[in-house]
């Protein structure tokens, strides 16, 4: 027993029991365990009987680690690691803005179910400020239950508290329907513009994806595009999911791509314009919002309005029309490697930003007489006229690159008919049995 008489410090003179005890492993102490202010000699003896017992069920206590610490462990040595740089720049917004904030100063032992769900109720009910949705409260559950099992697995917890998920209800998913899908097309600026929305509804291509595109990646011969990166934020990255695929195109689409000047120049697909296209006013730059500029293009295209609405679009019938064979024309031959539209072999492209391809598809927009849009709702036409067309979802899953099949579930709606059919193919095998008997 390594039990002994100590001074009491807090009131010299006096004295009291205690016990001490401790495990060292090569000069390393692996644990330590002490307590005194007991009356009798038997006292200390009893409660250090009951703490070697509580130590061989349960091990030694671990060292004092606050969610603070732990979150910058979890950013440093997991995040940074397996997660991509969009996914790391939403983990550190939620440990920064909303779970450090809220766990920061707790030991991680001392969160549990009743500090989860507290947090729950003041993010879904605050008493001041903007509720958040259960979509988005569900997403700091999912890296708060991930940290406390990290926290798990390198010994800085014994065990992590459950964390349940609040019910989400399915989002709506808003698309063009068969109708509105051509009327966008045929309103869309001639030549790269359209390529991209005509991309977004015939391969669903996300606009990050869209963006990186090269020409590398762009198999004609073949009517194939390999997805390989897609762009965030100004960094080009994998695809989200961290895998790429393959779609493959129609003929709509490969001779709209065919015919895209920047397949001279190799690099992008859809390169930033040069500051000398910049200024020649092809209204192609950042349109930041300026309302006055947007009714001056407006004004510019009244002219020939008529005749856009008029006659296809270019990218849908694979040709070019006049004002583009004209530019074309103007432009560098192969030879000298298309400068104009990059440089070298595109050694001196830009990305085109998001904030700059918006307008030209509200342009469409407006002259289609319909509502705004996004870029992600072409994708979601894309999956959501191939379902309403029979193609199954595992296809449609694969074209749209989802990790898991209940992400593209959500477009299961759309084909109300596909059970019903499945069922009467098993009325089919008896009754055509019976007919030969």
């Amino acid at each position: 027993m390594t039990v002994s008489k100590r001074k009491d410090r807090s009131a010299p003179g006096n004295t009291s029991w205690g016990y001490s005890f401790s495990k060292t492993v090569r000069g390393k102490v692996l644990y330590r365990e002490r307590e005194s202010g007991f009356a009798t000699r038997g006292d200390a003896e009893r409660a250090e009987q009951a703490a070697k017992a509580k130590l061989a069920a349960d091990g030694p206590k671990l060292a004092a680690m606050t969610f603070a610490q732990l979150a910058q462990e979890v950013l440093a040595l997991h995040a940074s690691v397996h997660n991509k740089r969009s996914e790391l720049a939403s983990k550190r917004m939620i440990f920064r803005v909303h779970l450090v904030p809220a766990f920061g100063d707790l030991d991680l032992d001392a969160i549990d179910r009743r500090a989860i769900a507290a947090y729950v109720a003041a993010k879904l009910r605050p008493a001041e400020g903007k509720a958040l949705s259960a979509k988005t409260v569900n997403n700091h559950l999912t890296v708060l239950g991930k940290s406390l099992a990290l926290a798990v697995e390198w010994g800085k917890l014994r065990t992590a508290p459950r964390v349940g998920f609040l019910r989400v209800a399915k989002p709506e998913i808003d698309f063009l329907t068969f109708e509105e899908a051509p009327r966008l097309l045929d309103a869309a600026d001639p030549g790269m513009w359209a390529t991209m929305i005509l991309l977004g509804l015939r391969a669903g291509l996300r606009q990050g994806e869209i963006l990186a595109l090269r020409w590398e990646d762009v198999d004609l011969a073949r009517g194939v595009l390999h997805v390989r990166r897609a762009i965030h934020e100004g960094h080009v990255d994998t695809p989200k999911g961290g895998r790429g695929r393959d779609v493959p195109m129609g003929d709509e689409l490969r001779e709209a791509l065919r015919a895209l000047p920047s397949r001279f120049a190799q690099g992008l697909v859809f390169p930033a314009p040069s500051q000398e296209e910049e200024s020649d006013g092809n209204q192609r730059g950042d349109r930041s919002g300026a309302a006055e500029a947007e009714r001056c293009a407006d004004g510019a295209r009244a002219s020939h309005r008529e005749g856009v609405h008029a006659a296809p679009h270019p990218a849908r019938r694979g040709g070019t029309d006049r004002r583009v064979g004209e530019r074309e024309a103007a432009e560098p031959s192969r030879d000298d490697g298309g400068a104009r539209w990059g440089g070298a072999r595109g050694a001196s492209q830009r990305h085109l930003r998001k904030n700059e391809c918006k307008w030209p598809l509200w342009r469409a927009c407006k002259r289609a007489g319909l509502r705004r849009i996004g870029w992600h709702v072409l994708r979601h036409t894309f999956a959501s006229h191939l379902v309403m067309r029979g193609v199954p979802l595992k296809a449609v899953q694969e074209l749209l690159g989802h990790a898991t099949i209940e992400m593209t579930m959500r477009y299961s709606h759309l084909s109300p008919n596909v059970g019903r059919d499945a069922v009467k193919l098993l009325d089919a095998a008896p009754q055509k049995k019976a007919r030969e008997a």
